[in-house]
């Protein structure tokens, strides 16, 4: 997998440029074309775990995040369960099980912890009552947003989340919170000061068509089927769940 070594060449690229916007030296079909770097920070995360303790720091990072998302998950699973225990567990493994072969030393492992924190903080805010509770929980995950997409484009499905849960607690808290609403599209404005800008929801539908890997000008268009692992095609499923 060619990856590793790629983003930490692109790391030292941002390095040397001084942004998330330089000309594309690797590419031998698009020499000199402007590239934009989307998981920098992932990448120069990775780049320092890697100066620091060589290959061991990246694969070090990617089992940090497996066990970060496995109880975060655990977690979830444990306030929904109401009083359940063997349910948390079980889903906690479940969701372990689902995405164990996602967690390598690349940035998207960061993006598995990210989605069941900003799951826990999303319903958190949707259930909240006093008006500084509201605004705190908010402004996290505005921070949380603005960090996570920094370090991977997957950032983008934290406005939909936020709705959800709203939506879900508009019966619950009574229809004076609609305007709690607003914040997903807040959410969606931190897309203008991420790598990529409001395009990046345009490569989203991209995937869905069957191209993932247009910003890279070398790589063959992917299909759905090729992302999956032979014999794991539930594996998409369980990861939604």
């Amino acid at each position: 997998d060619p990856d590793l070594p790629w983003h930490l060449d692109q790391a030292e690229a941002v390095l040397r440029a001084g942004a998330w916007r330089y000309l594309d030296d690797t590419s031998f079909t698009l020499p000199a074309a402007e590239y934009v770097n989307h998981p920098w920070l992932g990448g120069l995360l990775l780049w320092g775990l890697y100066r620091v303790l060589g290959w061991s720091g990246p694969v070090l990072l990617a089992a940090a995040c497996a066990a970060l998302s496995t109880l975060l998950a655990g977690l979830l699973a444990r306030r929904a369960a109401e009083g359940r225990p063997w349910l948390a567990v079980t889903v906690a493994a479940l969701v372990a099980g689902a995405t164990s072969w996602r967690f390598e030393p690349r940035p998207h492992s960061l993006s598995l912890v990210f989605l069941p924190l900003a799951m826990l903080l999303a319903e958190r805010f949707a259930r909240a009552d006093a008006r500084r509770e509201v605004a705190a929980r908010a402004a996290m995950l505005m921070l949380l947003g603005l960090v996570w997409a920094q370090l991977h484009p997957s950032y983008v499905i934290l406005s939909p989340l936020v709705a959800i849960a709203l939506l879900g607690q508009v019966r619950a808290v009574g229809l004076a919170d609609y305007r709690r609403l607003a914040l997903p599209l807040i959410l969606m404005g931190l897309v203008l000061v991420a790598p990529g800008g409001i395009a990046y929801f345009a490569w989203l539908a991209e995937i869905g068509l069957g191209d993932a890997t247009s910003f890279i000008a070398e790589m063959k268009p992917l299909t759905l089927r090729d992302l999956l692992p032979a014999g794991l095609d539930t594996a998409l499923w369980l990861d939604a769940l």
